[in-house]
Protein backbone atom coordinates (compact mmCIF):
# COMPACT_ATOMS: atom_id res chain seq x y z
CA UNK A 1 0.00 0.00 0.00
CA UNK A 2 1.29 3.43 -0.84
CA UNK A 3 1.86 6.45 1.29
CA UNK A 4 1.38 9.65 -0.68
CA UNK A 5 2.26 13.20 0.34
CA UNK A 6 -1.33 13.94 1.38
CA UNK A 7 -1.55 10.69 3.33
CA UNK A 8 -1.09 10.81 7.09
CA UNK A 9 1.54 8.06 6.79
CA UNK A 10 4.08 10.46 5.29
CA UNK A 11 6.38 12.16 7.80
CA UNK A 12 7.85 15.45 6.57
CA UNK A 13 8.61 14.26 3.06
CA UNK A 14 9.63 10.70 3.90
CA UNK A 15 7.24 8.17 2.40
CA UNK A 16 6.59 4.64 3.56
CA UNK A 17 5.27 2.11 1.05
CA UNK A 18 4.77 -1.59 0.58
CA UNK A 19 6.54 -2.44 -2.69
CA UNK A 20 7.17 -5.49 -4.80
CA UNK A 21 10.52 -6.96 -3.84
CA UNK A 22 13.05 -6.13 -6.60
CA UNK A 23 14.56 -9.64 -6.23
CA UNK A 24 12.08 -10.99 -8.78
CA UNK A 25 9.94 -12.88 -6.29
CA UNK A 26 6.30 -12.02 -5.77
CA UNK A 27 6.95 -10.93 -2.18
CA UNK A 28 6.54 -7.41 -0.87
CA UNK A 29 8.86 -5.36 1.33
CA UNK A 30 8.70 -2.03 3.13
CA UNK A 31 10.27 0.90 1.30
CA UNK A 32 11.21 4.14 3.03
CA UNK A 33 11.97 6.86 0.50
CA UNK A 34 12.84 10.52 0.46
CA UNK A 35 13.10 10.91 -3.32
CA UNK A 36 14.21 8.85 -6.31
CA UNK A 37 17.82 8.91 -5.09
CA UNK A 38 17.25 7.93 -1.46
CA UNK A 39 15.23 4.81 -0.71
CA UNK A 40 15.62 1.91 1.69
CA UNK A 41 14.14 -1.50 0.96
CA UNK A 42 13.47 -3.24 4.26
CA UNK A 43 12.64 -6.87 4.87
CA UNK A 44 11.09 -7.73 8.24
CA UNK A 45 14.28 -7.87 10.36
CA UNK A 46 15.72 -4.75 8.76
CA UNK A 47 12.42 -2.87 9.26
CA UNK A 48 12.44 -3.70 12.97
CA UNK A 49 16.07 -2.54 13.31
CA UNK A 50 15.20 0.64 11.40
CA UNK A 51 12.23 1.46 13.64
CA UNK A 52 14.26 0.69 16.76
CA UNK A 53 16.93 3.18 15.64
CA UNK A 54 14.36 5.90 14.87
CA UNK A 55 12.63 5.37 18.23
CA UNK A 56 15.97 5.35 20.03
CA UNK A 57 16.89 8.73 18.54
CA UNK A 58 13.57 10.16 19.76
CA UNK A 59 13.92 8.70 23.25
CA UNK A 60 17.53 9.90 23.49
CA UNK A 61 16.44 13.43 22.56
CA UNK A 62 13.65 13.33 25.16
CA UNK A 63 16.03 11.98 27.80
CA UNK A 64 18.74 14.56 27.06
CA UNK A 65 16.18 17.37 27.19
CA UNK A 66 14.78 16.16 30.52
CA UNK A 67 18.28 15.87 32.00
CA UNK A 68 19.20 19.33 30.71
CA UNK A 69 16.08 20.89 32.24
CA UNK A 70 16.67 19.09 35.52
CA UNK A 71 20.33 20.10 35.74
CA UNK A 72 19.50 23.74 35.05
CA UNK A 73 16.20 24.15 36.93
CA UNK A 74 16.58 21.84 39.91
CA UNK A 75 20.32 21.73 40.42
CA UNK A 76 21.01 25.28 39.31
CA UNK A 77 23.77 24.50 36.83
CA UNK A 78 24.47 27.03 34.11
CA UNK A 79 23.70 26.04 30.51
CA UNK A 80 27.33 25.50 29.56
CA UNK A 81 28.02 23.14 32.46
CA UNK A 82 24.74 21.28 31.89
CA UNK A 83 25.58 21.01 28.19
CA UNK A 84 28.96 19.47 29.03
CA UNK A 85 27.17 16.96 31.27
CA UNK A 86 24.93 15.98 28.33
CA UNK A 87 28.01 15.44 26.15
CA UNK A 88 29.57 13.26 28.86
CA UNK A 89 26.38 11.21 29.13
CA UNK A 90 26.26 10.77 25.34
CA UNK A 91 29.82 9.48 25.39
CA UNK A 92 28.77 6.82 27.92
CA UNK A 93 25.99 5.22 25.86
CA UNK A 94 25.47 3.31 22.66
CA UNK A 95 24.79 5.68 19.76
CA UNK A 96 21.86 5.42 17.38
CA UNK A 97 22.61 2.57 14.97
CA UNK A 98 23.31 4.45 11.74
CA UNK A 99 23.80 1.19 9.84
CA UNK A 100 20.13 0.34 10.44
CA UNK A 101 18.90 3.55 8.76
CA UNK A 102 21.61 4.37 6.20
CA UNK A 103 21.57 6.43 4.00
CA UNK A 104 19.23 8.17 6.44
CA UNK A 105 20.52 9.29 9.80
CA UNK A 106 18.53 10.35 12.87
CA UNK A 107 20.45 12.65 15.24
CA UNK A 108 18.98 13.54 18.66
CA UNK A 109 19.40 17.19 19.64
CA UNK A 110 18.15 19.67 22.25
CA UNK A 111 16.96 23.19 21.48
CA UNK A 112 19.45 25.62 23.02
CA UNK A 113 16.72 28.14 23.79
CA UNK A 114 13.86 25.98 25.09
CA UNK A 115 15.57 22.67 25.92
CA UNK A 116 12.93 20.96 23.74
CA UNK A 117 13.88 17.60 22.23
CA UNK A 118 14.25 17.25 18.46
CA UNK A 119 15.76 14.87 15.95
CA UNK A 120 17.64 16.06 12.90
CA UNK A 121 16.93 13.86 9.88
CA UNK A 122 19.76 13.52 7.38
CA UNK A 123 19.90 11.93 3.93
CA UNK A 124 23.52 11.20 3.16
CA UNK A 125 25.24 14.38 4.37
CA UNK A 126 22.31 16.76 3.89
CA UNK A 127 19.88 17.65 6.67
CA UNK A 128 16.39 17.24 5.21
CA UNK A 129 14.16 17.81 8.23
CA UNK A 130 13.86 18.35 11.96
CA UNK A 131 11.32 16.20 13.78
CA UNK A 132 10.02 16.28 17.29
CA UNK A 133 9.92 12.90 19.07
CA UNK A 134 6.25 12.40 18.16
CA UNK A 135 7.15 12.64 14.46
CA UNK A 136 9.69 9.85 15.01
CA UNK A 137 7.12 7.67 16.78
CA UNK A 138 4.59 8.31 14.02
CA UNK A 139 7.13 7.44 11.33
CA UNK A 140 8.09 4.22 13.13
CA UNK A 141 4.42 3.32 13.38
CA UNK A 142 4.02 3.89 9.64
CA UNK A 143 6.89 1.51 8.93
CA UNK A 144 5.40 -1.14 11.23
CA UNK A 145 1.95 -0.75 9.65
CA UNK A 146 3.48 -1.25 6.21
CA UNK A 147 5.40 -4.27 7.51
CA UNK A 148 2.18 -5.77 8.88
CA UNK A 149 0.61 -5.46 5.42
CA UNK A 150 3.35 -6.70 3.09
CA UNK A 151 2.13 -10.31 3.17
CA UNK A 152 -1.41 -9.11 2.40
CA UNK A 153 -0.15 -7.10 -0.55
CA UNK A 154 1.91 -10.03 -1.82
CA UNK A 155 -1.09 -12.38 -1.63
CA UNK A 156 -3.27 -9.89 -3.49
CA UNK A 157 -0.57 -9.42 -6.15
CA UNK A 158 -0.27 -13.20 -6.65
CA UNK A 159 -4.06 -13.53 -6.82
CA UNK A 160 -4.29 -10.85 -9.50
CA UNK A 161 -1.48 -12.36 -11.56
CA UNK A 162 -2.22 -16.08 -11.18
CA UNK A 163 -5.98 -16.23 -10.70
CA UNK A 164 -7.18 -13.20 -12.65
CA UNK A 165 -4.51 -13.33 -15.39
CA UNK A 166 -3.59 -9.71 -14.74
CA UNK A 167 -0.23 -8.70 -16.16
CA UNK A 168 2.40 -8.11 -13.43
CA UNK A 169 2.69 -4.37 -14.06
CA UNK A 170 -1.07 -3.82 -13.76
CA UNK A 171 -1.21 -6.04 -10.67
CA UNK A 172 1.64 -4.07 -9.08
CA UNK A 173 -0.21 -0.82 -9.85
CA UNK A 174 -3.42 -2.20 -8.33
CA UNK A 175 -1.62 -3.12 -5.10
CA UNK A 176 0.14 0.25 -5.02
CA UNK A 177 -3.19 2.01 -5.49
CA UNK A 178 -4.74 0.30 -2.45
CA UNK A 179 -3.46 3.10 -0.24
CA UNK A 180 -5.55 5.58 -2.22
CA UNK A 181 -8.78 3.58 -2.33
CA UNK A 182 -11.96 4.16 -0.38
CA UNK A 183 -13.84 0.94 0.38
CA UNK A 184 -17.14 2.66 -0.27
CA UNK A 185 -18.46 1.69 3.15
CA UNK A 186 -19.49 4.35 5.62
CA UNK A 187 -20.20 3.88 9.32
CA UNK A 188 -23.85 4.82 8.82
CA UNK A 189 -24.41 2.36 5.96
CA UNK A 190 -25.82 -1.07 6.74
CA UNK A 191 -23.54 -3.99 6.10
CA UNK A 192 -24.53 -7.40 4.87
CA UNK A 193 -24.57 -10.17 7.45
CA UNK A 194 -21.59 -12.50 7.19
Amino acid sequence: MSTEEHDDRSSSGIWVTSDLNPDGSSSYIVTVSVNNDVALSLKADAAVRYVTAVYRAAVMAEHDAAVMRQLCARLGLDRKTAGMAILDLRDDREPVQVAATSPLKFEPIISASSFAPYVHVWAHDKRISQWDPEDCFQHGSQVMQALAGVDLDAAYYRYLVHTCDTDPETAMGAVYDLGNQDTGLRDDEPRAAP
